[in-house]
């Protein structure tokens, strides 16, 4: 009998997690009969209760009547699945603003309920870019400071940033800018976060003249560049240039509204990080808002110039030489190792992102091999600085000429 009725449970859960997503008849009477039976019971491994995949497909029609066979209690909205969320947490996850809705209705404390990362249902809603979402549970807020956090300090900013929802988080700083200022629990602001995005700018993608040659064929190289900036039909490429303008903006946005001095003790400041990945939009827009900038250090002592020339970064390189007011110490500066930027220049790099990883130089072969060693020599020679910086620098070397021999003494 015991088995009979196990059995009989199974396959309740079964129809009842199939007839979630439905809202034809059989369907609805399948989810009635469960929910008179099992409640609020979890059906599958997770802990998902019903409730949960009701709002997880947005089945409004399917809740309300449930609610009408049988009251929904604060208990049963109040349970949570094993990742600790409950069904407004799914709700605002998918944007079911209906679903939202109704259970704000049936019981308002569930904005104050976290899962097992720290995460209320309005930081779900930010993550995903759920604009409707976030504004409805926004107006039923009773905390904006303790529901917008989550438990290790990054706030609803830093989620859409991480998640790069860059519209919604411009929105987002329309309504609360000082969330600008505010940094996680590791000292992160959303800029920082911002920082890392490399692939969220034009600086890191394929579509820059600075990559043009780097691809074995191209014509087809230049004809996506030409793509990139002419066409808007091709919905990969509008959808790489709207995230790319977005990114843009957005950084704009948080550095005008940044307190630059909070990094003066923060060793990885986002004009490292941008310079580190090579996020030319971001540095410039960085060194034309705050010009002494230019003077910080990474934590092995490197400066941005250090940095551009390590990654054999052209670009960067040119820009800072020619705008910063102060280039003659970031020429002659050394890190912590005792090394200047010829040590960074004369090492083996690759001026160009052959792949969206670190190149692999030991593994490099054929035509790269090639272009390695061309800019290797132009590097090298770009980066010396003026004699006297160079006699500041170190007085061993100064009037030292190098001419290179064959191995035969030619």
């Amino acid at each position: 009998m015991a088995r009979n009725r196990t059995s009989s449970i199974s396959r309740r859960k079964s129809a009842a997690y199939t007839a979630a997503k439905c809202n034809d008849q059989k369907s609805i009477e399948i989810l009635r009969d469960f929910w008179r039976e099992e409640a609020a019971s979890p059906i599958d491994n997770r802990g998902d209760t019903l409730l949960h995949f009701l709002a997880i497909h947005g089945n409004v029609n399917a809740l309300k009547l449930l609610s009408e066979e049988r009251p929904m209690s604060s208990q049963d909205l109040g349970i949570k699945n094993k990742d600790g969320n409950t069904a407004l947490h799914e709700a605002a996850r998918f944007g079911r603003t209906q679903i939202v809705e109704m259970m704000l209705r049936l019981e308002n404390g569930l904005v104050l309920e976290r899962n097992n990362k720290g995460e209320t249902p309005i930081y779900v809603a930010a993550m995903n870019g759920e604009k409707e979402v976030f504004t409805l549970l926004a107006e039923n807020n009773f905390s904006d400071e303790i529901t917008m956090t989550r438990d290790d300090g990054s706030n609803v900013l830093h989620a859409a940033v991480t998640n790069e929802c860059y519209y919604f988080a411009l929105h987002l700083l329309k309504i609360y800018p000082e969330l600008a200022r505010k940094h996680d629990g590791e000292g992160r602001t959303a800029l920082n976060l911002l920082a890392t995005k490399h692939l969220s700018f034009r600086s890191g993608s394929i579509y820059t003249v600075g990559q043009m040659g780097t691809a074995p064929f191209l014509p087809m190289q230049a004809l996506e560049y030409f793509m990139y900036f002419c066409n808007a039909w091709l919905g990969v490429i509008d959808d790489e240039k709207q995230k790319h303008i977005l990114a843009l903006t957005l950084a704009r946005r948080l550095i005008m509204e940044e307190d630059w001095s909070f990094y003066a003790n923060c060793v990885e400041n986002p004009l490292i990080e941008a310079t580190k990945l090579g996020i030319y939009e971001l540095v410039v827009e960085i060194i034309q808002s705050y010009p002494q900038t230019v003077e910080t250090v990474d934590e092995d002592g490197n400066n941005i110039l250090h940095i551009a020339v390590e990654r054999k970064n052209r670009f960067l390189f040119d820009y800072i030489l020619e705008n910063v007011s102060h280039k003659d110490r970031l020429l002659t500066d050394t890190n912590q190792q005792g090394k200047t930027i010829l040590h960074f220049a004369a090492n083996v790099g690759s001026p160009f992102k052959f792949s969206t990883e670190e190149p692999q130089i030991e593994k490099t072969r054929g035509y790269k091999t090639l272009i390695l060693m061309a800019w290797g020599v132009l590097w090298f020679k770009g980066a010396l600085p003026p004699e006297w910086a160079l006699r500041s620098a170190n007085p061993d070397i100064v009037g030292l000429q190098c001419e290179y021999r064959s191995p035969d003494g030619k």
